[in-house]
């Protein structure tokens, strides 16, 4: 049987028409092929380079850093003296959130979970399960700076209450360990259950405090001071460094009215000294 032959019956014409047009094809698939490329990039690059947006910024994850302080957390569980319980009980749902199997079910969607379970993962459950993956890492290894963040931010609330006055200003600090930040468990349900869209550098209320005064007045003035700051003035350009629920501001961009309950506070994000971004809450009594 005689070789079958595709250009069989083909001018020269017609066979070079096929050939430009083939060329052209797989050029038009190369460019888009490269516009993709540069489009992911550039997503990738925005998360990572947020200039205009108030952010604890794009935390990279090393494993060769991630093991060390793994081993170092369980030691001090075994081993340290903990003068406040609470630390110690924190320490260990850290610890455990990280290493037990299964523990990262708890903060993946239903039918993720589903796909899990069966074996049958598509993109999307892929997707959610190394993002998943990846905000535990980050979130286990920025909490020492939650924490020194915490501390700092209850010596600025003492001081800016010293200002003011014990009697006209009460700091309510959170329950919990290490100075009353958002636990680990919260934190991370935060950015996966409740807020999937969120990248961990959106969480800004881990460390977090309340300044309730007696009146409105008092409350401003704190206001006013707390503006002045340092810890205020490094980030005050950026989205949202401040809500005022009371519109008390002169500057209009901050006022932003109750809430659909009623609720109103006046809400500061501070950069401490380590460049956490925490969060300060005004309040008064009668809120």
């Amino acid at each position: 049987m005689a070789d079958l032959n595709v250009n069989a019956g083909m001018d020269d014409d017609m066979l070079n028409f096929l050939s430009e047009f083939i060329v052209q094809l797989d050029n038009k698939e190369a460019e888009e092929e490269k516009a993709l490329i540069k489009k992911r990039k550039a997503a990738v690059m925005a998360k990572i380079n947020q200039q205009g947006k108030l952010t604890q910024g794009f935390r990279l994850v090393k494993n060769d850093t991630l093991k060390p302080k793994l081993a170092a957390l369980k030691n001090k569980i075994e081993n340290f003296e903990y003068k406040n319980s609470a630390n110690k009980e924190q320490d260990q749902v850290i610890l455990d959130i990280m290493t037990n199997k299964g523990s990262l079910s708890n903060y993946l969607d239903a039918a993720t979970k589903s796909k899990m379970k069966s074996g049958k993962l598509d993109n999307a459950a892929r997707h959610q399960i190394a993002n998943t993956q990846l905000k535990r890492k980050q979130l286990f290894l920025m909490f020492e700076e939650i924490a020194t963040a915490q501390t700092e931010l209850i010596e600025y609330s003492k001081e800016i209450q010293s200002v003011i006055g014990v009697e006209n200003a009460t700091l309510k600090q959170p329950p919990g360990a290490y100075g009353g930040l958002k636990d680990f468990h919260g934190a991370l349900d935060k950015v996966t259950n409740r807020k999937r869209q969120y990248d961990m550098g959106d969480l800004k209320d881990a460390a977090r405090m309340t300044i309730i005064f007696k009146n409105l007045e008092d409350m401003v003035e704190a206001k006013n001071l707390i503006f002045q700051t340092e810890e205020f003035q490094s980030i005050k350009s950026k989205q949202s460094a401040m809500k005022d629920r009371y519109g008390t501001s002169k500057n209009e961009e901050y006022n932003c009215g109750a809430t659909a309950a009623g609720y109103k506070d006046i809400k500061f994000f501070l950069k401490m000294s380590n460049n956490h971004i925490a969060e300060l809450q005004l309040n008064t009594e009668n809120m």
